[in-house]
């Protein structure tokens, strides 16, 4: 109920009106609605970049199989591998990058 009480506040954009700053007014607006996601999404992603997350399964060692991690591959695609026989297996999850 939140969000829609801050959705009649938001103004629809209309014929005639600039763009780039309805844009740009609609973005601050989503980010003050989801500013936590947001903020754990770009944490998320700081640590990634790069590099990888290993997720330690439950009486698993790191590197241990079974284990799954967060990978951005060269794509900018962010990934979820999990540790097979040594291997680092994609279990077909994928967010597309830009």
């Amino acid at each position: 109920m939140e969000h829609l009480k801050e959705t009649e506040r938001f103004k629809i954009y209309e014929k005639g009106d600039d763009l780039v700053d309805f844009l740009r007014e609609f973005v601050i607006w989503v980010e003050g609605l989801h500013s936590d996601k947001v903020k754990r999404i770009n944490w998320l992603l700081n640590r990634v970049a790069g590099d990888s997350v290993e997720l330690v399964k439950p009486g698993n060692l790191i590197g241990d199989d079974g284990n799954a991690r967060i990978i951005v591959d060269a794509n900018g695609d962010v990934k979820i591998q999990i540790k097979v026989s040594g291997t680092w297996t994609d279990t077909g999850w994928k967010l597309k990058g830009s």
